[in-house]
């Protein structure tokens, strides 16, 4: 697309400051950035600026190379659980406070000085109030857990509760999970853009809003993950669902079942929502790489095996395997004959993906697989119960894969056998899918539950 010359502005700035603990959050924020970038492309660029997209320079102190938050239009400024590890002082004193801060405490009040000088950056303040979830065995840990949130409500008091704070502009929220912070970011800095866009049109200079390219109305087609940029709503279904499966690998039992109506947009949720987020390095815990599988039982007429070996061997899932010497008889051969075996060569893939990927030693590769439409498992005639049997073992007892599954609603009478295997072995988490249309705003809510076995 070609941008009109008088309507490009310098690009709009959004400096995302935050502590390790709210890391999903800063990719929310990120992913929403690049997303308010393609909407309003026709009329300027939206750019977030992060600190680890910053080129550092070896030798120094990542500090240094991070792009000063004064130099950005809007700083959002997220916090929870921690503050952080303070900066060298001899380098790093607080813009305001002159005293000894973290780099979260140095990137606000180097955006609160430069908004009492001169009226920038405009301020964002959200702060997470879900409980802190500590593990009691290592008592240090649980004393420095504790210290950091007290820094975390000193910090509040500073800034915003104190008298001295009476002056302050910045936007001040509180969110609990994920999805409530989307929405609420979402809503803040898109206003923040139609402002600067109100004074484009004013000069003459505007036009409506228009995309790259892709139209988000699909019909009845799938949304699939190149169409990311144009899925809009389900925020709280897609969030709710990641931290679901988020839950269940931290309990070594990532098996996860969808169901919904027919046409609600499981398969879009799962396939475009789920998918685009855990491909943000550190959505869930140190997963850094998510490679990935999708295929339906009714792909094929007589070994469902053969199929999901193919899958695995798909180039978005494990075509490293073929290194290995495997193709899809041998893939499909070791999950019927000895599936407690098949953990060892999709481990060894997934690290040389890892290692292709330049991975640190810090983080980790996965594979997802994805079976939709699980219900043809029970519908098509051709698919018998010792076929039925025969698959769904598979997935359970090959813990290398974190599994995910989507399923019609009509077909709950089978989630029982369905569910069956995976819950013997692990446990089984469940999430229902509403049509995007039910709460009227495009993003539905739902109940979803957990249970181990």
């Amino acid at each position: 697309m070609l941008f009109p010359t008088e309507t490009r502005d310098a690009p709009i700035r959004i400096f995302v400051s935050s502590p390790s603990d709210v890391r999903p959050e800063r990719l929310i924020a990120e992913r929403l950035i690049q997303r308010l970038n393609l909407e309003f492309a026709y009329h300027f660029h939206v750019e977030p600026v992060l600190w680890e997209r910053e080129p550092l320079v070896a030798g120094e102190h990542f500090q240094t190379s991070v792009t000063p938050p004064r130099q950005t239009d809007i700083v959002v400024v997220i916090l929870w659980s921690r503050l952080g590890v303070p900066l060298p002082i001899e380098k790093f004193r607080g813009p305001i406070s002159g005293g000894e801060v973290t780099g979260t405490e140095w990137e606000f009040e180097d955006a609160l000085s430069s908004y009492r000088e001169r009226g920038l950056p405009d301020l964002l303040f959200y702060r997470k109030t879900a409980p802190v979830m500590a593990s009691l065995d290592n008592a240090d840990a649980v004393q420095q857990q504790l210290r950091q949130k007290q820094l975390v409500d000193e910090f509040v008091r500073r800034w915003f509760v104190s008298s001295g704070a009476t002056t302050f502009k910045a936007a001040f929220r509180e969110f609990v999970d994920a999805a409530q912070f989307e929405e609420m970011l979402g809503t803040h800095l898109r206003e923040f853009l139609e402002r600067r866009l109100e004074k484009i049109e004013s000069a003459g200079t505007g036009g409506a809003i228009r995309w790259h390219e892709g139209s988000p109305y699909r019909g009845l087609q799938t949304f699939e993950l190149q169409h990311a940029p144009v899925f809009f709503g389900r925020m709280r279904e897609r969030n709710e669902l990641r931290e679901l499966l988020a839950r269940r690998a931290d309990a070594q039992s990532a098996f996860v079942l969808v169901f919904g109506a027919s046409g609600s947009g499981k398969s879009s949720l799962v396939r475009c929502g789920l998918l685009s987020d855990l491909n943000l390095p550190g959505m869930i815990g140190r997963v850094a790489l998510c490679r990935h599988a999708v295929f339906r039982p009714s792909d094929t007429r007589d070994d469902l095996l053969v199929v999901m070996a193919a899958a695995i061997l798909g180039p978005t899932a494990l075509p490293e395997l073929a290194e290995q010497r495997y193709d899809v008889g041998r893939v499909a051969a070791l999950l019927r004959e000895a599936p407690q075996h098949a953990a060892a060569p999709i481990e060894t893939a997934l690290a040389r993906a890892a290692s292709g990927a330049q991975l640190t030693e810090a983080a980790e590769a996965r594979l997802l697989l994805i079976v939709d439409q699980l219900e043809e498992l029970f519908t098509i005639d051709r698919i018998d119960a010792r076929a039925r049997d025969e698959f769904r073992r598979r997935p359970a007892r090959t813990r290398a894969i974190r599994t995910r599954v989507g399923d019609r609603d009509d077909a709950q009478r089978f989630l029982p056998a369905i569910a069956g295997r995976a819950a013997a072995s692990y446990g089984v988490g469940r999430r229902r899918a509403l049509p995007a249309w039910f709460s009227g705003r495009g993003c539905a809510r739902a109940d979803h539950t957990a249970a181990c076995s």
